[in-house]
């Protein structure tokens, strides 16, 4: 995909962003990165895929039958990267990747990248439909493919460390829609936090306790988990009691009103409205995915300028990654 556009630089947008450490909303100029500098890396769809090969695969690299260290060369017309190592060994950098079993060129998957990653307020697979000049059906499936590939990005980080307390509250978004009856109601999420990052959990037919291994998935082992509330504690041990609860790991807090809570709370409204502005709803088994892009955007949101560059800083398989695969 070519493109042979001639843009001039728009003018800052002032938008509001969010202070470090979740503190209060403040008005400031919103950054990104510029269709020019866009093009200027990224002029055609051969550009786009040596980038993709660079990042996965070092060259010179080793040989994937031999281990030697080779020099790899791409072969003309082909998605593919060969060397001169045992007969020709190849290899294809696309497949498992977040460009995998699509016919789209590459440099359209790139640049719908882009506009997920300058938007401050998420993006309907409409716009990204008329942005693109593809089908509805395509886009959606782009639009899904990226989310999943954001969260991967972000897959292993871990709140807290040992000794480090983690701050847990409940809340809730509204207008989701469930994949089993089709209505619009409220999902439950629980929101955790540390002085650096948080994730948020969903928590699927109100069943707390089949959240804890999302939940310990984010933490680290040694970490103790604080809850805003008793009741949300209760709730996530009523059917049993776990050797991570009875180990003291978990507390309520004697403070609600804590600087942390107050933080994620600013947090969760920013994700309420990055989630609707755009949706009248969104569906059950999507809103990890719609979860993983604001977190993506909310973690660099004093960075804009890096936030397309880290997008495209590696591209790993999406085959194990279990955001949005939950219906």
């Amino acid at each position: 995909m070519e493109f042979t556009l001639i843009v001039e630089r728009a003018p800052s947008i002032v938008n509001e962003v969010m202070e470090p450490g979740f503190g209060r909303l403040k008005r400031g100029p919103r950054q990104g990165t510029s269709i020019s500098e866009f093009l200027s890396r990224f002029s055609d769809s051969s550009a786009c895929l040596d980038h993709v090969f660079e990042r996965n695969h070092p060259n010179p690299g080793p040989c994937p039958k031999c281990g030697r260290t080779v020099r790899w060369f791409r072969i003309r017309s082909t998605n593919r990267y060969s060397s001169n190592c045992c007969g020709g060994s190849a290899i294809h950098p696309l497949p498992g990747t977040v460009f995998g079993n699509s016919n789209l060129p590459l440099g359209m998957w790139f640049y719908a990248i882009l506009h997920f990653c300058n938007t401050s307020t998420g993006l309907t697979t409409e716009n990204l439909a008329i942005h693109l000049g593809i089908s509805h059906k395509a886009a959606y499936r782009m639009g899904v493919r990226i989310r999943m590939h954001l969260a991967a990005l972000d897959r292993e980080r871990k709140l807290g460390g040992p000794g480090a307390r983690v701050y847990l509250q409940e809340d809730e978004l509204v207008n989701i829609r469930s994949d089993d009856t089709g209505r619009c109601g409220r999902l439950r999420v629980v929101a955790l936090s540390d002085s650096a990052d948080f994730a948020v959990i969903p928590i699927r037919k109100g069943k707390f306790h089949n959240s804890l291994p999302s939940i310990r998935r984010c933490l680290h082992p040694e970490s103790l988990l604080e809850f805003r509330e008793e009741e949300t504690m209760r709730k996530m041990t009523h059917h049993r009691r776990s050797k991570w609860v009875e180990s003291g790991a978990w507390r309520v807090t004697d403070n609600p009103y804590k600087q942390p809570y107050g933080a994620a709370s600013s947090m969760l409204g920013a994700l309420k409205t990055f989630i609707l502005r755009n949706h009248i709803w969104a569906s059950c088994g999507q809103i990890d995915n719609y979860i993983a892009h604001f977190a993506f955007l909310f973690r660099r949101r004093h960075r804009g300028e890096t936030v397309f560059w880290d997008a495209i800083s590696r591209f790993p398989s999406l085959e194990q990654n279990p955001v949005g695969q939950q219906r």
